[in-house]
């Protein structure tokens, strides 16, 4: 089970988790994207798949000084939060993605352009939000990436430098992953941090309620009804 939540500042050698997101999704923003005949894009060979909407995970992680944690000394950093997004991939070929599951090879399914771009509006749930059309990208072996991401009003991140895009061939398999990616960032203004994002199609996600209006994505190996 792949559970998406919230970790904050803690002390070196201290791990602690909370979890925050929400079962609240509001209507899709993105149904304009789906083709209205999805057949004839199958039957066409090169027109490219439509956007899928996506859960995401990000998880920013590093050292931080006491005026970002709080506490007396530098500490272990780690904050991570959900958020709604689209995700779109036209790979080298469609014999390129048969060929990176059959083989193992990343190298062949990545190829191309993909891009995972954030909702400019977050469910209140989540508590986290963006700034407009921040998104990541890749084209062929390029990286970009722009925009920042506040995590429960406390925290912002600025998405620096993209450092690795992996587009997984198999993101219409129910728990396999769209897109993989790092990123360098600033978070409230202080540089040396890494994020970690983790793009999964939405329909195979589920928000699952904990005591106390807190909760997490779960995207399991098949859809949760």
């Amino acid at each position: 089970m792949k559970r998406f939540g919230l970790s904050l500042t803690l002390p070196l050698g201290v791990l602690a988790f909370a979890l925050a997101c929400t079962d609240t999704i509001s209507p899709d923003p993105h149904g304009g994207l789906t083709p209205k005949d999805p057949t004839r894009v199958l039957g066409t060979g090169n027109i490219p798949p439509p956007p899928v909407d996506a859960a995401i995970e990000v998880t920013i992680t590093g050292v931080a000084e006491a005026s970002l944690t709080g506490v007396s000394n530098a500490a272990v950093f780690v904050v991570s939060g959900a958020f709604n997004g689209v995700y779109f991939s036209n790979g080298g070929s469609l014999g390129a993605g048969l060929a990176a599951i059959e083989l193992s090879d990343q190298s062949l399914g990545s190829l191309g352009t993909a891009w995972l771009r954030f909702d400019n509006k977050q469910p209140a749930e989540f508590g986290t939000t963006t700034s407009a059309n921040a998104r990541v990208q890749r084209s062929d072996d390029k990286f970009f990436g722009h925009g920042t991401l506040k995590f429960y009003n406390e925290f912002e991140v600025t998405i620096d430098e993209v450092t690795f895009f992996y587009a997984n061939p198999a993101c219409d398999a129910a728990g396999e992953p769209c897109a993989t990616i790092t990123f360098n960032a600033h978070v409230n203004g202080e540089a040396g941090f890494t994020g970690t994002a983790e793009a999964f199609d939405r329909e195979f996600c589920s928000f699952i309620p904990v005591e106390g209006g807190r909760g997490f994505y779960s995207c399991e190996d098949e859809i949760l009804q």
